[in-house]
Order: structure tokens, then sequence, then C-alpha cells
């Protein structure tokens, strides 16, 4: 997973691992350090999906 779609928001925990909302996938997907992909973490895989895990 290398694309998002209207990102919304980012952390950064302290292992360096990054979070980003991406908000009209409706999931969260992170990025371990030195990752070239990510991996949702939470929500769905498809636009519009309604998800459980996001709040």
């Amino acid at each position: 997973m290398n694309q998002l779609y209207h990102p919304n928001g980012l952390f950064v925990d302290d292992e360096q691992t990054v979070y980003v909302a991406d908000r009209l996938n409706n999931r969260i997907v992170q990025w371990k350090a030195n990752a070239t992909t990510g991996e949702i973490v939470a929500g769905e895989t498809g636009l519009w999906n309604r998800i459980s895990q996001v709040g």
C-alpha cells in the first residue's frame, strides 16, 4: 500500500513508526521505520467503506 486519498492526520511514535489517517479511504495506515510501503492497521481497503475500528 503506497497511496493515500486525502490524508488528514499524522502521528509518529517513539519507534519512528508513522501513522496516517487516510480520510477518504476511511483507514489508518502505518509505515514502520525504513519501510517503503504502508500497512492498513484500521479501517477498510476501499473508498467510502464504513469502518468500525475508527470512530
